[in-house]
């Protein structure tokens, strides 16, 4: 059953977490605990690969730790999400620059404005010129890779599961959005971006081996069309949702991501939790290896001091 929550409930939440111990079989969590009130005891700090979904309103936001110690911003929400949310929040813990700058594609939710100034890129640039710059090492959107390609990124294993390369047939952004894949020590991550149904059945059937993910960062924010048969072959551990309100009447969310979730429950997979960012706020991912890995939720706004640089 999906319950609703309004965008302030998200607030009462203080920090939550689970851990998945390495005696535990198929790396699925003894409970739920990303609960409004339940406080974490595990240190995040000591995992190599921190993934942070940020709670940005309708948008993606993804902020990133690779093993190596760069941190990777990917995707930056709407005009105002970066000025009220994303700039707040990495000023906050001290991030003063970014090692890649990833826009997935070229939409006004998940990249807000233009990024260069005199041949640079400054995130601060996004939503304002007179604004407090971040410099970005390096820049990547969906016209730097091929589809299919892989990268040794920061210590991880990066597969491109979808680019500007896929759909030739068309100019429109969602079907070229970037969809990532990352890999370390056995544990697996997947950002769909906002492409369709059409591209995940692609993806299905073009890298079955890239399916099967510890958490699922859902594709276009449940807007859309979203493939059955995708999701449920992602027995993930978690879906992680980015939307707002409009999520609970939007059929992808509601009777497919949905229906999937009731047979996963039902099945007695390893599946976990369905987490929006709208009733959770942000929701941080720790780990060393698919054995020893970590979530946290926590309330827009507050401290992860494992995220301080």
């Amino acid at each position: 059953m999906l319950f609703k929550f309004t965008r302030w409930m998200s607030c009462l939440c203080l920090f939550t977490s689970l851990h998945v111990s390495a005696a535990m079989p198929e790396n699925r969590p003894m409970t739920a605990q990303c609960k409004t009130g339940q406080k974490s005891s595990d240190d995040f700090s000591r995992y190599g690969l921190k993934i942070l979904s940020l709670w940005v309103s309708h948008g993606d936001a993804t902020l990133i730790y690779l093993p190596n110690g760069e941190i990777a911003l990917v995707d930056t929400g709407q005009h105002f999400a970066v000025k009220d949310y994303l700039l707040p929040f990495l000023q906050q813990h001290g991030i003063k620059e970014l090692d890649y700058f990833i826009v997935t594609h070229y939409h006004g939710d998940h990249m807000a404005g233009k990024i260069e100034k005199d041949g640079k890129v400054y995130l601060g640039y996004l939503y304002d010129e007179n604004g407090p710059r971040i410099p970005v090492k390096n820049f990547w959107d969906n016209r730097s890779f091929r589809r299919g390609e892989q990268r040794n990124w920061g210590g991880t294993n990066l597969t491109i599961l979808n680019s500007v390369d896929t759909n030739e047939w068309t100019k429109e952004e969602n079907h070229l959005s970037l969809s990532l894949h990352i890999e370390w020590n056995g544990f697996r991550y997947a950002l769909g971006g906002d492409i369709y149904a059409l591209e995940q059945d692609r993806i299905l059937n073009d890298f079955p081996d890239k399916i099967r993910v510890h958490a699922y960062r859902t594709n276009h924010h449940m807007h859309g069309s979203a493939s059955w048969n995708y999701l449920k072959a992602s027995d993930p551990v978690l879906f992680i949702t980015s939307a707002e309100n409009a999520v609970y009447e939007r059929e992808a969310y509601t009777k497919v991501l949905g229906g999937v979730v009731d047979q996963l429950q039902k099945g007695g997979n390893r599946f976990l939790e369905n987490l929006l960012t709208l009733e959770k706020g942000n929701i941080l991912i720790g780990a060393n290896s698919d054995r020893d890995w970590n979530y946290a939720c926590q309330a827009s706004g507050q401290y992860f001091p494992a995220l301080q640089r």
